[in-house]
């Protein structure tokens, strides 16, 4: 299979597989089913796929768009990717791999997207076997497109801290070593694996990013800064853990394959108006001069809610900033 060729700037939206009807907008590039589920014995299976799903699959590639298969996040049984780290879990991560070949060649997914949530990354050894996998897995589907999209929030450690997914809530970031930081800290490898990173800029009832309001404008600009930008680490010093000086140098993510997240479904915690959106590449500007960042790439989530919500308002306000 040749690996499909990506449109830019990207628009990304997410698609139940329950799917009976094609609802994903015009503009869209790149739909995201969602979901398939792993077991820990390496068995994929799709969520519940409609009796219509593949024919959706079809239509929107004739129209252009690249389809890929979400996995993880949050869902039943518990999406944990620890079941594939590591030497000892070498049986599991071929059974899984070969299992998602033939759901690939059943569905004619142009790849997968990583969604990585809850308790899979939570600890800097976590990070390092998570960046492994990565690489296993882009060695086994050299061909397919590779997303990974990960929170705008934090994950609380077992030892009862926050350890940043990226960047951190106000200048200096120092709030802890950034997970992010060492998924990513060989930076051509990164590049190598992932096609793009798509932040979930909703969700995050705790995220109060430089004291703004989690769905405002500039809250959302304040994400994407964080996640695009190159910065160092002042690692706190009550948090003694071997190694982590190794990481404090975050290389930043190109906004070309960059991604900002935003929720359709009004009920959503961080729930952000088609006019909070429309502001965002202001904000963004203001908040990045003299660099003034260009947002790279815009994903929604939910194709159905998208609909609901004035017939496309949210996705026609995200995507009108990457024209």
């Amino acid at each position: 299979m040749k690996k499909k060729t990506l449109s830019k700037p990207l628009k990304t939206i997410y698609v139940f597989s329950s799917s009976t009807e094609n609802q994903v907008p015009d503009e869209s590039n790149v739909v995201l089913v969602n979901m398939a589920v792993f077991e820990k014995d390496g068995a994929v299976f799709l969520h519940e796929p409609s009796a219509q799903l593949k024919t959706l699959i079809n239509g929107w590639q004739k129209d252009g768009k690249c389809v890929l298969v979400s996995l993880g996040g949050e869902a039943e049984p518990i999406q944990d990717w620890h079941h594939f780290y590591g030497k000892e879990f070498s049986e599991a991560f071929e059974a899984f791999t070969k299992n998602l070949s033939t759901l690939q060649n059943e569905y004619g997914f142009d790849g997968f997207d990583l969604d990585v949530e809850g308790q899979s990354v939570l600890t800097m050894d976590d990070a390092k076997k998570f960046a492994e996998f990565g690489t296993r897995l882009r060695n086994k589907f050299p061909d397919a497109i590779i997303a990974l999209t990960v929170p705008a929030d934090n994950a609380l450690t077992p030892g009862a801290y926050w350890a940043d997914f990226i960047g951190g809530m106000s200048a200096p970031h120092n709030l802890g070593w950034n997970v992010m930081t060492v998924i990513a800290h060989d930076k051509a490898e990164f590049d190598r694996i992932y096609d793009f990173v798509q932040i979930m800029a909703y969700d995050s009832p705790s995220d109060k990013r430089g004291d703004h309001t989690q769905g405002s404008a500039v809250w959302l600009a304040h994400v994407y800064r964080d996640f695009s930008q190159t910065c160092t680490y002042e690692f706190n010093k009550r948090i003694p853990q071997s190694g982590a000086d190794d990481y404090n140098n975050s290389p930043g993510f190109s906004t070309s394959n960059l991604v900002l997240g935003v929720t359709a479904d009004t009920a959503n915690q961080g729930y952000a108006t088609p006019s909070e959106i429309g502001q965002v590449q202001t904000e963004l500007e203001t908040l990045t001069k003299p660099e003034s960042l260009k947002l790279g790439g815009g994903m929604i989530w939910r194709a159905d809610s998208d609909k609901r919500n004035q017939d496309h308002a949210v996705s026609t306000a995200l995507y009108a900033l990457l024209k």
